[in-house]
């Protein structure tokens, strides 16, 4: 499975905080925007830290002090993970109709879709 696809709820939490805004925030301001019960400003830095290694968060330095922006936009990010569940599928085109929840034929190979 994707390296995309491998976000933890607390990075999920951090990045829904970054996307939320345009803005390049610091360490401080994604804490006191998450809805996480306590969570020390050090593990915020950490986990920002672990999210630029993968890619998902770039930074820049303001005088003396990080700050941290999503890498893409969230639509982008979950177009990326629809696209590499689809590329696990044997027939893309049918998850995505079962997906969106569109009437269609049954799967080729015998048997009705079950709902």
């Amino acid at each position: 499975m994707s390296d995309l696809l491998r976000v933890g709820p607390l990075e999920l939490a951090v990045l829904t905080v970054l996307w939320d805004t345009a803005a390049f925030l610091t360490a401080r301001e994604v804490q006191d925007r998450l809805s996480y019960p306590e969570l020390a400003y050090t593990t915020v830095a950490t986990v920002l830290g672990n999210l630029c290694l993968k890619g998902r968060v770039v930074r820049r330095k303001d005088r003396r002090r990080w700050c941290y922006r999503a890498a893409q936009r969230r639509e982008e990010y979950l177009a990326a993970c629809i696209r590499a569940l689809l590329a696990e599928a044997p027939d893309p085109a049918e998850v995505l109709t079962l997906a969106a929840g569109l009437p269609g034929e049954p799967a080729a190979g015998g048997g009705a879709w079950r709902r």
